[in-house]
């Protein structure tokens, strides 16, 4: 067995790693009886948030065909700026989705706002709008900002989309959308 490693350019947390990308890799190996999952981690910020996850996982051989069809697997999962590290030291870039960061800054919004706001249809509005362009990754509570991550094939789409649903709420001028890096700082 050879031992390789992801390192994946999403700010999620362990359960959203799992659900994201560990159970859909650990089915991809179990069906293809190629490998499997053996671990996985998050880098967490000085300031608590994710910085990027990883997975350990075993392949039973890391022939060209192997790793391909591993790579294809992968670019449809993990967003851009992820690496694969192969155990003979190749470092492969992986990874086809994009990043937003939908940012609400509750430390400048009036609490008057804030109580009247019921958040998780709020959240549940964006999904919606997002539709088929975008998936919720995970979302982190930080000491001023709430932040909920979304990714997909296009970012400009997602915020196209955003920007339409975001207009109907009040709390638009204390949201930001920012487009994620599609390199690690690492």
């Amino acid at each position: 067995m050879d031992m390789i490693s992801l390192q994946i350019n999403d700010k999620c947390g362990p359960m959203a790693r799992g659900e994201i990308y560990r159970e859909p890799l650990e089915d991809f190996f179990e069906e293809n009886n190629l490998g499997e999952v053996t671990g996985g981690g998050t880098l967490m910020g000085h300031n608590g948030e994710p910085e990027y996850c990883e997975l350990e996982m075993s392949i039973k051989n890391s022939s060209d065909d192997v790793v391909n069809k591993l790579i294809d697997k992968i670019n449809n999962l993990a967003p851009k700026g992820s690496t694969l590290f192969l155990e003979d030291g190749k470092e492969i870039k992986v990874g086809l989705l994009e990043g937003v960061a939908v940012n609400l800054n509750h430390s400048q919004a009036p609490n008057e706002l804030l109580d009247e706001i019921d958040f998780e249809a709020m959240w549940e509005d964006f999904e919606n709008a997002i539709g088929k362009d975008g998936k919720m990754h995970d979302e982190w509570d930080g000491q001023d900002t709430f932040t909920i991550y979304f990714y997909g094939l296009s970012a400009e789409k997602i915020i196209d989309n955003m920007k339409v649903e975001l207009s109907k709420h009040k709390i638009k001028d204390y949201i930001s959308l920012e487009i994620q890096p599609t390199e690690l700082n690492s």
